[in-house]
């Protein structure tokens, strides 16, 4: 297995060369796009709630600023959990206020039947995804946030992460072949490693870089305060596009919640509640309910 030459580049020992590549290939360590455009960059885990919660402002980037490149860096939060008992910690009532804060479902007992014991798992199922079907890695990372806040799935076990995989049309056979080879823990590892060494340990952590200049904030970030710190990189206000159409935003299987919708279209969320009921009248979409919020999807 080869590792970079480059002593200054701290690898994890045995990093296969595929994992090297990847981890060079990182958009934070890129040389940047055209001057004016801007790329953002989330550095995540799957299982951060507050990045659940930056879900309407990913859609809103996404879908209506085009000058606006917008990338997930997955790291790794906890390599073991700590007890919230023994810290005091109420990690329900933590859950409720991201959800009050953000306006995304989330289900506040997502962790109780089942808490994880690291979230290193979960990140290293991704990087599965990245071996075998990279094109599909970004939505199966939303498919993960989907499977705990909504499911209340534990998808740092192999065969939820697994069981994930398949909804999108991954044979199980391939995917678990994969994550047994031991490459997407080793690119997980070099990844992980080279983000430690450049001091990149919260999550989510934004970085927003356009020509040589790069900011950094840490905690979540509302649209207005990450449009905001755009604008001081580029020096320059960024245009939106107009609002698509409200079925374009929707892609098969993924579950969008009204929240996002209403990011998206900017409406409020009663004007989007009463546009997606009307596309789920027609038999456009469909509706799951949920304690904190609905989800839709298409029917």
């Amino acid at each position: 297995m080869a590792t970079p030459p480059d002593s200054q580049n701290p690898w994890t020992p045995g990093a296969s060369q595929w994992a090297v590549e990847h981890a060079q290939d990182l958009t934070l360590f890129r040389p940047s796009g055209p001057p004016g455009r801007a790329e953002v960059v989330l550095l995540t885990d799957p299982w951060s709630v507050w990045c659940w919660g930056f879900e309407p402002v990913r859609r809103a980037l996404e879908h209506r600023y085009p000058t606006i490149q917008f990338s997930a860096l997955v790291g790794g939060m906890f390599p073991t959990m700590p007890d919230p008992a023994a810290l005091g910690f109420n990690v329900e009532r933590f859950f409720a206020i991201v959800q009050r804060s953000t306006g995304m479902p989330i289900a506040y007992d997502a962790t109780r039947y089942d808490r994880p014991t690291s979230t290193y798992p979960a990140c290293i199922h991704y990087y599965t995804m990245r071996l075998v079907r990279p094109e599909l890695a970004d939505s199966y990372l939303r498919r993960l946030r989907e499977a705990v806040y909504l499911d209340r799935r534990n998808v740092s076990r192999p065969q939820v992460a697994a069981d994930v995989a398949v909804a999108m049309g991954v044979p199980r056979e391939e995917f678990e072949e994969a994550l047994a080879s031991g490459e997407p823990e080793r690119e997980f590892e070099a990844n992980l490693t080279r983000l430690e060494s450049n001091n990149l340990h919260a999550y989510p952590t934004f970085l927003v870089r356009s020509g040589p200049r790069l900011a950094r904030v840490e905690g979540f970030q509302s649209l207005p305060a990450l449009l905001s710190l755009v604008e001081q990189v580029t020096g320059r206000a960024h245009a939106t596009a107009p609002p698509p159409p409200l079925l374009d935003l929707f892609r098969d299987g993924e579950r969008l919640a009204t929240r996002e919708v209403a990011e998206v279209l900017d409406l409020s969320l009663e004007a989007a509640a009463e546009e997606l009921q009307g596309a789920a009248r027609d038999g456009s979409l469909t509706r799951e309910r949920h304690p904190t919020g609905d989800v839709w999807r298409k029917a």
